[in-house]
């Protein structure tokens, strides 16, 4: 029995998904084509809420066989054309907030295409009671039950909300933010690297490092956990707390450091993706503090590099891959003394970050390529295409 072909629809390339399209390319179980609706061939973007490009210097756009739409108008018919000469046997696109791919999408459905949705939109904060979201929920329920055959949420809270809004669940299959796990735990473990972070940030050998990755802005929280850090550093004086990130929050925390007199706090400035392996490898436990993250690929690597972690309640990898006790804990968002009180208890006790960071790796390799190639396997079979067997 042939192949499925499947084509994928998304904004641009990203360093997560970059690798998995290859590995899923070099499996061979499967002909993929990655359709890329950025108008250039530059795969990395400028951050809109930070005003810089993200440090990615790996190559994430070799090893599959991929297309980027041209300007304009002219540019965007041919991207179309070519999505729908692909012939494939699933399309699946990126959400439903660019034009270009819901057009992409509307034109494959009336061409009798099976069309698939890929989404990481949850239901955290939502007023499902609203008037709007009633209205909301009563179009897209409509809309999605005719556009597409196939859902593919990145986690459990995104399958709320895809069946929330009328997919079935027997039409859903896992499409995950997975990550390089080998390529970062690799870094986790280079010592002489960790060494050297420990000697430029002033960090005694024996000191617990808190470890932030994220940006400097409100939606990411980044004053709870410098907070919540103080709190916890009242019991822990030798804890060092090394935030990785920028942005525009960046002169609070620096005041709020300068008011608090503490020279525990560290600010690493936006730092290379190819480097940050040897931070997570450093740190004894991550931080992810945002209020609102749909998902939160950050905590995927942090546990690929066996670093247990706490997150808010408000982001969404947590449901998926913070188990509490076992590969960290969540706290309330927004809640400092809630969050001191999480590193506490891994700070005060070896025995337990020791199984932590066991567990955490294990836990990383649960989300692996070969399990989100058995997903759209699945989906393929689900439209009529593959082995259902």
């Amino acid at each position: 029995m042939r192949k499925p072909s499947l084509g994928i629809v998304q904004a641009r390339p990203t360093q997560f998904d970059g690798p998995l399209f290859r590995w899923l390319t070099q499996s061979g179980k499967l002909e993929l084509k990655v359709y890329f609706a950025a108008n250039d061939d530059k795969p990395i973007a400028v951050d809109p809420e930070l005003g810089i490009a993200p440090g990615w210097n790996e190559t994430i756009t070799s090893g599959y066989v991929s297309a980027f739409r041209s300007k304009g108008l002219g540019g965007s018919l041919s991207f179309l054309r070519e999505i729908l000469g692909g012939k494939h046997d699933l399309v699946i696109v990126a959400g439903y907030t660019r034009w270009v791919i819901v057009l992409a999408a509307l034109w494959l459905r009336i061409c009798g295409r099976p069309v698939g949705m890929r989404s990481d939109s949850t239901l955290l904060g939502r007023r499902l009671g609203s008037m709007k979201e009633i209205l909301k929920r009563t179009i897209l329920r409509r809309g999605f039950s005719w556009m597409f055959r196939t859902g593919h949420p990145t986690g459990t809270l995104a399958r709320a909300n895809l069946i929330h809004y009328g997919f079935k669940d027997s039409s859903l299959f896992l499409f995950p933010y997975n990550v390089d796990g080998d390529y970062l735990y690799r870094r986790s473990l280079c010592i002489d690297e960790i060494q050297e972070l420990r000697r430029r940030y002033e960090i005694a050998a024996d000191a617990f490092v808190v470890l932030g990755v994220l940006k400097f802005i409100p939606r990411e929280d980044p004053m709870t956990l410098v907070r919540g850090f103080l709190r916890m550093a009242m019991r822990h004086p030798e804890a060092v707390l090394l935030l990785v990130g920028d942005g525009e929050l960046r002169g609070t925390i620096e005041e709020h450091i300068r008011e608090s007199g503490t020279r525990n706090i560290k600010l690493a400035g936006y730092v290379p993706y190819a480097e940050l392996g040897y931070y997570f490898g450093l740190a004894g436990v991550f931080v992810h503090p945002a209020l609102g993250e749909s998902w939160g690929v950050s905590v995927n690597e942090a546990l690929a590099c066996g670093c247990p972690t706490v997150a808010a309640d408000t982001v969404g990898a947590a449901v998926d891959l913070v188990v509490p006790g076992r590969t960290g804990f969540c706290f309330r968002a927004g809640d400092s003394d809630s969050l001191a009180k999480c590193l506490e208890a891994i700070v005060g006790d070896e025995s337990l970050r020791a199984d932590m960071r066991e567990n955490a790796r294990a836990m990383s390799l649960q989300w692996t390529y070969q399990q989100t190639e058995a997903y759209l396997l699945g989906a393929a079979a689900y439209v009529g295409c593959g082995d259902r067997n």
